[in-house]
């Protein structure tokens, strides 16, 4: 018989081996059941290590489930308390251990699951045992498909920090990038012009001048706007300057105008019309301005002239130089200006048809006028007022051709309310009584109703309405009259209906009454005229008028039509 050989034991090597063995059994055995896996910040301190006397916190507090597909919602990172600083007591509120997880001496926990992570791995190696049959207890009695903690979701990835100037209104509000255009530093801001084609004028100190001069061709029905009158092609040249001063206290205005029309048909008709006026407020201070003005005027007779002169080849030269100075005043609401003006008339000789010549000397007069306002204002935008006039007509001669003293004192009185409503609607309308007293008792003495208006009125930009009525005493030299007075009103309509297409329409009426006489004169007219504009400096205008009188009186009777077209050039 063989005798077999017994080895003896290696314990030392069996005890590695079981170790070994036992340590491969437990890291299966965890990796089976996703115990790391499955540990969450949900413990929220409740594995205490054995060493820092930590009691377990009560298994009914809910653990966070498996880790799940979905993307969670995002909230702002725990607190962590580190174990060093000492064990939670089982009686701390729960409001009170929210957002705290225990954490190792100097571990960063940048979010729950890590935090849990660091301690499993810390209660792993320092938890008693059976510590960890109670930690799977309890993941079986509260469910592994709670994933939150107050129904408060977390995130499984990091949670960044908010910045420090988050909560500044301010500051964010001034950071915020503007989607508005900056213009460069050194750009100059260019104005919108109301106006593209209007002319710039001429400078000349400080002065603006606009001078406008029109040349073109005319055809009248009528070139003497009278009964007898021809048909004629004429040139017609119209040459307007105005300036305008640009003081910011006081003002000053110039303008001057004259017109020169002539036959190219070989008729020989010629004539010239010409006026200049000038205008000026000084402001004295205290309420005080002063107001002055002269004008001069020159021309051939009106057509319709009370004045009839028979036998003659032209109508007379008439020539009206005028001044006036004034003065207002206004004290608190209350308002007062006085205001004389002088106008001195002169009659040319009238050429006769047979020859010669017929002097009108004894129809030179001087007309001497004074007018005291006064108003009170109701509103900035609202002034009435009463005005007061008195004037005296003198004759050159104190007797005319037929042996009349013609001078006479002319009395009125009127009522009327003036608005300022900006450039919407401004002006003045008044009503009252006219009249004057000759001289001699043969003439019948001339009373009337007296009717005054200067209104403009824009009803919507670009469009003015501008409405003028007058009332005038005019003398007379004829043996058989008196005088007559003479009421004139006219409207038009300015509209500018493209930035470079201008047109005005107006209507026009005048009526006379002869002093105790039943002779009537009624006179109607009207215009249509277009501006084209090139550019600012030149444009092409277009008019055509047409003027009918009509009266009672023998011989007085017409109508005149005109077409126009010319070159309009401005600066």
């Amino acid at each position: 018989m063989t005798r077999s050989r017994v080895r003896p034991i290696n314990y030392s090597a069996c005890n590695i081996s079981g170790i070994a063995t036992a340590v491969a059994i437990g890291w299966v055995s965890c990796f089976a059941t996703g115990a790391f896996a499955q540990e969450s910040t949900a413990l929220r301190g409740s594995v205490a290590s054995g060493e820092s006397g930590m009691t377990p916190l009560p298994t009914s507090r809910p653990r966070f489930a498996e880790r799940s597909t979905e993307l969670p919602t995002t909230t702002s990172a725990p607190r962590y308390r580190p174990v060093s600083e000492g064990a939670l007591p089982d009686d701390t509120p729960d409001t009170e251990l929210d957002g705290y997880v225990e954490a190792e001496p100097g571990a960063i926990a940048t979010n729950d699951l890590t935090a849990a992570r660091t301690v499993r791995r810390r209660s792993t190696d320092e938890t008693q045992p059976g510590e960890e049959e109670q930690s799977r207890a309890v993941r079986r009695q509260t469910g592994e498909d709670q994933i939150a903690v107050n129904d408060t979701p977390l995130t499984t990835g990091t949670v960044r920090t908010g910045s420090v100037i988050a909560g500044d209104e301010e500051r964010n509000i001034a950071a915020r990038v503007s989607s508005e255009r900056v213009g460069a530093i050194e750009a100059i801001p260019s104005e919108q012009e109301e106006d593209p084609y209007a002319a710039p004028g001429i400078r000349i100190g400080s002065f603006l001048l606009r001078p406008t001069l029109s040349q073109g061709i005319e055809w009248t029905s009528n070139n003497q706007s009278t009964a007898g009158g021809s048909s004629d092609f004429l040139s017609s040249t119209n040459l307007n300057i105005e300036a305008a001063s640009q003081w910011s206290r006081h003002s000053a205005t110039l303008t001057l105008d004259g017109t020169y029309r002539t036959s190219i048909t070989g008729t020989g008709f010629s004539e010239f019309t010409g006026s200049a006026d000038a205008a000026g407020v000084v402001d004295v201070g205290n309420d005080y301005r002063i107001n002055a003005g002269a004008g001069y005027s020159r021309g051939p007779e009106a057509a319709t002239s009370p004045t009839v002169l028979s036998g003659t080849a032209s109508r007379a030269l008439r020539q009206t130089l005028t001044g006036t100075l004034g003065a207002e005043k206004y004290a608190g609401k209350l308002r007062a200006s006085v205001t004389g003006e002088v106008a001195r008339n002169t009659y040319g000789n009238a050429t006769l048809s047979g020859g010669g010549t017929l002097s009108q000397a004894d129809r030179n007069n001087t007309l001497y006028s004074a007018t005291l306002r006064g108003g009170y204002e109701i509103s900035p935008a609202l002034v009435p007022f009463i005005e007061l006039e008195y004037g005296r007509r003198n004759y050159d001669q104190r007797l005319d051709s037929g042996g009349f003293a013609r001078s006479a004192n002319i009395f009125g009185g009127r009522g009327g309310v003036e608005f300022d409503l900006g450039e919407k609607l401004n002006g003045e309308v008044s009503a009252g009584w006219l009249g004057e007293t000759i001289d001699d008792s043969r003439l019948a003495s001339i009373s009337a109703l007296s009717v005054d208006a200067q209104v403009n009125w824009s009803p919507m930009r670009g469009t003015i309405v501008a409405l003028n009525a007058g009332t005038e005493v005019e003398g007379s030299t004829n043996p058989t009259s008196s005088g007559s007075v003479r009421y004139d009103a006219s409207v038009s309509l300015t509209r500018q209906m493209r930035a470079n297409l201008t047109g005005t329409a107006t209507l026009g009426a005048g009526w006379r009454r002869y002093a105790a006489s039943a002779d009537r004169d009624l006179t109607l007219n009207g215009e249509l005229s277009l501006t084209w504009w090139l550019n600012r400096f030149a444009g092409i205008t277009g008019r055509a008028s047409h003027e009918q009188v009509s009266s009672n009186v023998a011989g007085r009777g017409s109508q005149t039509s005109t077409v126009f077209l010319g070159l309009t050039l401005r600066r």
